[in-house]
């Protein structure tokens, strides 16, 4: 059975919050045996080239905790109660996606903006497209 979307960018997002300096997101061997008729050796966003964290994470007031890097910005959604959280993202020349495809999180607001709606125990890794 496939690992729900949703619980695969929580677990990609947490790793990326807290990992040390790199970018590599393979997180442990037990995905290089498969389980089943899945196969866990490879993930897609093994080939997102999100680059090296350029700041520690932070908490943000809504709560959700943040990490840029070279070319991704990471968010997580960890509150214990029922918070909607939205954050305004960076604006830039290009378009916000979300590396696994999530839909419904990212809108357009007037003047150019983007907002990021993240339910609880939801997460997002960013890259522009």
């Amino acid at each position: 059975m496939p690992i729900p979307v949703a619980v695969h960018a929580w677990v990609l997002a947490s790793f990326l919050l807290s990992n040390l300096g790199s970018s590599g997101t393979t997180l442990v061997c037990t995905q290089c045996y498969g389980h089943s008729a899945v196969n866990y050796s490879w993930w897609p966003e093994d080939a997102a080239k999100v680059g090296k964290p350029t700041a520690d994470p932070v908490r943000l007031a809504s709560g959700v905790w943040s990490r840029a890097y070279e070319h991704a910005l990471v968010y997580a959604n960890p509150w214990a109660s029922a918070q909607l959280a939205v954050v305004s993202l960076p604006k830039t020349g290009g378009v916000w996606r979300d590396v696994l495809g999530q839909d419904g999180l990212l809108h357009h607001a007037g003047g150019g903006a983007t907002l990021l709606v993240l339910n609880v125990s939801q997460a997002a890794v960013l890259m522009l497209h």
